[in-house]
């Protein structure tokens, strides 16, 4: 038996007749034929006591091999084989199970034929196939078609569930065929037992079907009465005048009503459960006495359109929801759950409820959701996360959420304590001999909190406070920002912050929230403003007429003077700012000063102090301390003026410091803008009553150049340089503090430009002449480029920026040079380059034409290759580096008429300190990291006194570094003209984007 494959029919459908298990049977081995069954004999094991067995023979073996010709007979498939006509029920009938609560009205389908002696069978589960229905009547083969309008059955269903929507039509259809009837019992599977009831008789007798109403539908209504000691809960049917009791209705199904052998059609009013509820339990008592009961649970009933007795109804109450947002502290801590609900007068509900309305005694309150839903918008709009549970609140944005709305009278409670919002903090600052203290306090409602605790809450960051009363109050994150700076400038004393006098500009300018201030404060800050720098006429003593912008200056600096603070003079190059020093120096003599001052300035610049001391105020005394044989005096008092330069106050500031000078003078102050350097350190050893800067350039890199500055001029003004690098010099310090500082600082540094004062001075031009590198200098470059790329960039994106900045530097430089000329990579190379062919064709043009010009390099190899160049020519020139000492020498040829025309200059050695009006063209060889250098460079010939244009020529090698480098400065200059060039070193700010460019 192992090499049958047996197919068992076991189901009621193979069950019938032996007819359809045999048609069956002929389908299942025509599959065999095809292949779509196992290559097995075939047997039918059939499971029936009626069915006759199939002989043996039938079963016949699977072919494997087959011939073509015999492969083409068999895909036309078996023959069908034709079912005899069996017999079918000589009757239909349609029955009707009523139900209590109907989704639907539910058909059973019997059918019945009579029996050999006349009489009828009984009624019997239809079995019939949906192609067998041309068997049947017209109208019970087309309602079967209906009621089947798919065939995907083989066998007619013998119970059908018409939805409510047709139910009416196909009670209708059928009532008026007589063929429907009304059966008792729920439906069950198998065969259905006779119907009883009205028009039922005993088995095999005649029925009388259910007849059809064709009057107008009855309607349903209740009727909720007061009684005597009860209410009473009753329904109805009705048609026009005629009225019907529940009682009297047979059925009830799919909008249908059966009563008295009749359907007719039925509106239940909306109060269908009332309907079923009323037919299951018949009419309700409730007692007077639980009529508080009964009203409630009227008002969770449908009770739409039902009249109430008047002390069983409601006073219909319409108000706002008022939001309440509860807060929890989740276990994580970095989030809160949030808990959304509405308060109706005495009714609070949760926003995720389903509830409509509620009753409080015999007030009806319904909830408004068009409000609702504005409010849970107006919460989205915050930074609040809707989770399945409620809402999510970062800690660190709660104050964005509590804030807006405890303005707009939103209820907030967190771990259900209230919550308060204070607005503002309170300051007041008290003075003491030679200190100031600020105390600052909050308010929440009637809870004030101390500085300690705010301190507290600013360090960590904290968002909450726990107030005395248990409630929570909400630090504004501006307290946090405006409180950080401060905390960094003071010191802790007591309940208190502890600061210097002279940091007393700065934290009025931090703290704008405007603070209480005692007599002492308030006396310095009216003094300052009412010292507002008034133009100051020049001493008779002094042979100079000082012009109206330097008659200005020279009242800051006696503002400066009164209120004993130091103070930056930061004029343009060329405006002056020697002669306003010494107006004020000669003005203090005049007046009787004995003290002598200090004049800090490079070397380069002595002579230049020393002459225009000289000739603008040659009343006073002048000292040069510097030079090898300078000699150690034990005092200054027989000068008014000590001229010395950085390195020698470095390595004397021992000697000097012991003389308290009546004004310590920092020229070219940039010399110590970086704070850890000995001539930094050395420079605020010096003691004086009255300090001042000199620079044009005041911050050349970055910010912390000004605290540098700043602690020398006023020592603690800025705090400490870390904490100022914190609050004012970070990568993401806000502006607020930025602009701060800058309110603070205005009153104590001067800047003027040329364009603000000098309108007179002739016009300016700058231009770039571009030049092409070409044959061996341009394949030089190119591999230079392509070589430092390779070894570079990989090299950043692993390591990162600072730990190649050195070969970063060495690589700029190489690349310059070779853009400039290739001697100065190889030696050997010849003396011709783009650069110099393209300079030298310039300066032809201009010196043949009577110009004079000026020509800067920060390389001195590379002057040295144009000063080859000139020599072949024949052309006249005068050389400065750093090497030289007689500057002043040369720059008296140069201005001479009849001196060379032509002035070669070291960047860094002639950029700054000298005079040289006499040019009229400025050639920059090579593009320098800091604008403001190439700018100082300019101004040695666009100054005070210049009559004729002058005009500035940058000469770039196109397609190289030089290039990148102009671009990159248009990208990356940022002035913060508030303090000054906060920072526009474009070397400075380097990044891996910026460094492919330059390699570009």
């Amino acid at each position: 038996m192992d090499d049958v494959l047996f197919v068992s029919c076991e189901c009621e459908f193979f069950t019938r007749e032996l007819e359809e298990c045999k048609h069956i049977w002929a389908s299942i081995r025509a599959a065999s034929a095809r292949g779509f069954l196992p290559n097995r004999p075939l047997a039918l094991l059939i499971d029936a006591d009626d069915v006759e067995d199939i002989a043996a023979s039938q079963l016949a073996p699977r072919q494997v091999i087959r011939a073509p010709w015999e492969r083409f007979f068999d895909a036309l498939g078996p023959p069908a084989i034709v079912p005899r006509r069996r017999e079918v029920p000589e009757e239909i009938a349609y029955f009707i199970v009523p139900i209590t609560r109907p989704p639907s009205l539910t058909l059973h389908i019997r059918g019945r034929s009579r029996k050999k002696n006349g009489e009828w069978g009984k009624w019997k589960a239809l079995s019939i196939r949906l192609d067998e229905l041309d068997l049947l009547s017209p109208f019970d083969a087309e309602s079967l078609a209906l009621l089947h309008p798919r065939a995907y059955n083989y066998l007619v269903e013998t119970t059908i569930s018409i939805s409510s929507t047709t139910a009416a039509w196909w009670v209708e259809r059928l009532a008026r065929s007589g063929k429907l009837f009304l059966e008792n019992g729920a439906p069950h599977p198998g065969p259905f037992p006779a119907p009883r009831g009205e028009g039922a008789r005993s088995a095999g007798e005649e029925r009388t079907a259910l007849g059809w109403d064709d009057g107008p539908p009855f309607t349903f209504r209740v009727a909720i009465n007061s009684m005597e000691d009860h209410y009473r809960i009753t329904g109805t049917l009705a048609r026009g005048e005629e009225t019907l009791p529940l009682s009297a209705v047979t059925a009830i199904v799919g909008g249908i009503l059966i009563r008295d052998g009749f359907a007719s059609r039925f509106d239940d009013g909306g109060h269908a459960t009332w309907l079923h509820a009323l037919r299951a339990g018949g009419p309700v008592k409730v007692p007077h006495a639980d009529a508080d009961r009964f009203r409630e649970v009227l008002l969770h009933a449908p009770v739409g359109n039902i009249a109430l007795p008047e002390e069983l109804g409601w006073e219909l109450v319409n108000t706002e929801p008022h939001p309440h947002f509860s807060l929890q502290h989740d276990a994580w801590g970095a989030e809160m759950h949030g808990e959304l609900s509405f308060a109706y007068d005495e009714w609070r509900v949760s926003s995720r409820s389903t509830e409509s309305q509620a009753s409080i005694g015999r007030k009806l309150i319904r909830r408004n959701v068009a409000a609702e839903q504005a409010l849970k918008a107006r919460l989205g709009a915050l930074p609040v996360i809707a989770a399945w549970d409620g809402y999510r609140i970062r800690l660190s944005q709660l104050e964005e959420v509590v804030r807006p709305l405890t303005t707009e009278g939103w209820s907030i409670e967190i771990d259900n304590a209230p919550v308060r919002v204070s607005e503002e903090l309170d300051v007041e600052i008290s003075s003491g001999i030679d200190w100031f203290d600020l105390n600052v306090s909050a308010s929440f409602g009637e809870m004030r909190v101390a500085l300690p605790e705010l301190l507290a809450a600013a360090e960590s960051n904290r968002s909450l406070l726990r107030l005395a009363d248990g409630s929570f109050g909400v630090v504004p994150a501006a307290w946090s920002d405006s409180l950080a700076p401060v905390l960094e400038l003071g010191r802790r004393e007591g309940n208190a912050l502890r600061f210097r006098p002279a940091q007393a500009l700065l934290i009025d300018a931090l703290l704008q929230s405007k603070p209480t201030a005692d007599a002492g404060f308030a006396d310095l800050r009216n003094r300052i403003a009412s010292l507002a720098p008034e133009p100051r006429q020049e001493p008779p003593t002094l042979t100079a007429e000082l012009r109206p912008y330097q008659r200005a200056g020279l009242g800051w600096l006696h503002f400066l003077r009164a209120t004993s603070l130091g103070g930056c003079l930061a004029d343009d190059m060329g405006l002056g700012k020697t002669v306003q020093t010494l107006a004020l120096l000669e003005s203090i003599r005049a007046e009787g000063g004995k003290r002598p001052s200090l004049v800090v300035a490079p070397r380069s610049l002595l002579f230049n102090w020393a002459a225009e001391a000289a000739r603008f105020a040659p009343e006073l005394r002048v000292l040069e301390h510097h030079g090898p044989e300078r000699k150690l005096v034990e005092s200054f008092d027989d000068c008014d003026i000590v001229l010395t330069t950085y390195a020698t106050m470095r390595l004397d500031v021992a000697h000097l410091a012991a003389t308290e000078f009546e004004y310590v003078i920092l020229d070219e102050a940039q010399a110590i803008k970086n704070a850890s350097s000995q001539v930094a350190k050395a420079s605020r050893l010096l003691r004086g009553r009255h300090r001042l800067a000199l620079s044009g350039t005041p911050i050349e890199n970055h910010l912390g150049e000004l605290w540098s500055l700043f602690e020398f001029l006023n020592p603690g003004l800025l705090g400490s340089s870390r904490s100022f690098q914190r609050t004012f010099a970070g990568k993401n310090t806000q502006p607020e503090r930025r602009e701060a500082l800058a309110r603070a600082l205005r009153p104590l540094i001067l800047r003027r430009t040329k364009e603000q004062v000098a309108p007179e001075l002739p016009e300016r031009t700058e231009q770039t002449l571009y030049c092409e590198l070409e044959g061996k200098q341009k394949r030089q470059y190119d591999e230079l480029r392509d070589h430092y790329r390779e070894a570079l960039l990989g090299r950043v994106r692993t390591a990162g920026m600072n730990n190649a900045r050195m070969q970063i530097l060495e690589a700029l430089l190489r690349l310059r040079q070779a853009a400039c000329h290739p001697a100065l990579i190889d030696p050997q190379a010849d003396d011709s380059s783009a650069k110099t062919d393209l300079l030298l064709e310039e300066l032809r043009e201009v010196l043949d034409s009577g110009h004079r010009a000026l020509v800067f390099s920060q390389f001195t190899s590379f002057l040295a290759i144009v000063r080859r160049a000139l020599d072949a020519e024949r052309i006249p020139y005068l050389y400065l580096d750093g090497r030289t000492r007689d500057r002043q020498a040369l720059v008296d040829a140069f201005q001479s008429p009849n001196g060379p025309p032509l002035f070669l200059i070291s960047l860094k050695a002639g950029g700054l300190g000298l005079n040289l009006t006499n040019a009229d063209y400025i050639f920059l060889l090579d593009p320098w990291w800091n604008p403001a250098v190439e700018a100082q460079a300019i101004d040695r010939a666009h100054r005070i006194g210049r009559t004729r244009p002058v005009v500035a020529y940058r000469l770039i090698a196109r397609d190289t570094v030089e290039e990148k480098i102009v671009e990159l400065q248009a990208r990356k200059r940022e002035l913060a003209e508030s303090i000054l060039s906060e920072d526009n070193s474009v070397l400075r700010k380097l990044e891996v984007e910026d460094l492919e460019l330059l390699l570009s």
